[in-house]
């Protein structure tokens, strides 16, 4: 695929993510769920909800705005 064709295909989901961001420029994940962890036991079961910043959805959004970036380098 030629870089113009892929920014166009990324362009809404740049936009997305940018939209996304919280006014600090953080992406919070609402609700997410996580196994609760216990010092010392082993996990149990029990899984905790709460609003944090995933690691995953971060790892996702920077690559996605570093692809478009890049792209953008080489029209």
């Amino acid at each position: 695929m030629n870089p113009i064709d892929r920014i166009t295909e990324l362009e809404p989901k740049v936009k997305a993510i940018i939209e996304a961001q919280d006014k600090k420029g953080r992406w919070i994940t609402v609700n997410d769920r996580f196994k609760k962890q216990i010092k010392g036991r082993q996990w149990n079961g029990e899984w905790v909800e709460k609003d944090r910043i995933s690691s995953r959805v971060f790892i996702d959004n920077m690559n996605t705005l570093c692809e478009f970036l890049e792209l953008l380098k080489e029209i």
